[in-house]
């Protein structure tokens, strides 16, 4: 009887740090899909801010430099500064 206790009590255990290890994934995963969509968002309005300065930078000439400061940096741990650089 405690042999089976025991391994109900085991499997227990293992199923609740799989679940929490399960969930912790997901977060972290759910941080970086809104990190790369913040990204995404301000490159977009960078370049469309910038897209005619680009054209008229004379022949050959159409790189625009892109000030990656201002985009967000990843935070996994969430410490609050996902959108502390983004300006809207």
């Amino acid at each position: 009887m405690k042999e089976r206790r025991a391994k109900k009590s085991q499997a227990s255990l293992e199923m609740a740090v799989a679940v929490f290890l399960g969930l912790m994934l997901l977060a972290a995963i759910l941080r970086v899909f809104i990190w790369v969509n913040a990204r995404m968002v301000m490159l977009q309005q960078d370049y469309e801010k910038n897209r005619g300065l680009a054209g008229s930078a004379g022949p050959g000439s159409t790189a625009v430099p892109i000030n990656e400061d201002a985009f967000p940096a990843l935070d996994i741990m969430g410490n609050g500064t996902l959108y502390a650089n983004q300006s809207n």
